[in-house]
């Protein structure tokens, strides 16, 4: 896969190549347009070799007389697997550049009278005013947005941002959700998260199915901030959360939780499966209200995290039209 700068006008430069031989399949080829949509707007296209291998029994090279289309013995399946291949390979760090980082702090990007959640020893500081402010985060460091500058808000939902070529539209929760999860992992790994008791212990009936697996995730949950009370014959209570996560009603946000690690596939880390739910949690949510310097901030943090057009849940964040394709659809032939 090519990264998305190095995307073209035309799909010449998209190569399908099954057990070695290059063919034609607008099935696979709508896969990989579709794994690559969130990343391009709609007139580009990306430059991409994609090679199947699969049992002779699996495949028909037979039905056309120059062997350039393939019939597939289960066509969704492999339909399927293209799309998360490709979608991987475009999640991983190295696709997507990010802009390198000036020395210089960034200035003005804090909402005006909010009070930072963590204090300096990263302890939660109490009461409504901690919660005040959505991103009362210290400074960081100042770099050009890949996303341009940031007009407004739609629906209380979506950020509006542009630059010379694209508009973009931005999830503000899904947005939220990528940057406090990179900001958590970079937390984690020089400590456990820190957590806050929980005012109601409301106990929770488990199964045995249930309790087992939140059995073999309470080393992982410790970790995060997560503090469960025990009252024998499968009864649980969260006695703590992690600190992002107060103020939520704990029996609801154990069944929830519980929901969320059942046995899935993926094969995410255990952390970073268990990381998803806090920053998924204790992200803002949709039709939220933001000031403009809070736009601006989470436009500006997003822009510095390693992957920031897909959520740790894998949800596209970043929706992009270019101004050429709106130009020639409005018949627009000059600037």
């Amino acid at each position: 896969m090519s990264p998305p700068a190095l995307s073209r006008g035309a799909r010449d430069e998209i190569v399908i190549i099954v057990n070695g031989r290059p063919v034609r399949d607008t099935m696979l080829l709508q896969a990989i347009l579709d794994a690559f949509r969130p990343l391009l707007p709609r007139d580009r296209f990306p430059v991409a070799i994609v090679a199947l291998s699969l049992l002779p029994a699996d495949v028909d090279v037979n039905v056309h007389p120059t062997k350039a289309w393939v019939r597939f013995r289960n066509s969704r399946l492999v339909q399927e697997m293209v799309f998360a291949a490709v979608h991987d390979a475009l999640r991983s760090p190295g696709v997507v550049t990010t802009p390198a980082l000036s020395d210089s702090p960034r200035v003005g990007t804090e909402r005006p009278g909010a009070e930072s959640p963590l204090g300096s020893g990263g302890a939660m500081a109490s009461g409504a005013q901690a919660q005040a402010g959505l991103f009362g985060e210290a400074a960081a460091p100042y770099a050009r947005s890949l996303f341009g500058r940031v007009l407004g808000q739609v629906h209380e939902t979506f950020v509006i941002a542009s630059n010379d070529e694209e508009i973009f539209f931005i999830d503000q929760h899904v947005a939220h959700e990528r940057v406090l999860f990179e900001r958590l992992q970079a937390e984690l790994a020089t400590g456990p998260l820190p957590s806050q008791e929980a005012l109601l212990r409301e106990p929770l009936e488990l199964g045995p199915a249930a309790r087992a697996m939140l059995d073999r995730w309470t080393p992982v949950l410790e970790r995060l901030g997560f503090g469960l009370e025990e009252f024998g014959d499968g009864v649980v209570a969260l006695r703590a959360v992690p600190a992002l996560l107060h103020g939520q009603e704990p029996r609801r946000l154990l069944e929830r939780l519980l929901d969320d690690l059942r046995p899935a596939g993926g094969g995410a880390p255990e952390v970073d499966r268990a990381l998803s739910f806090v920053a998924c949690r204790a992200a803002i949510k949709a039709h939220e209200r933001l000031a403009r310097e809070e736009m601006e901030r989470l436009i500006a943090d997003l822009s510095l995290t390693e992957q920031p057009h897909f959520c740790p849940h894998g949800r596209p964040i970043v929706s992009r039209v270019s101004l050429s394709e709106i130009r020639k659809e409005l018949k627009r032939s000059w600037s």
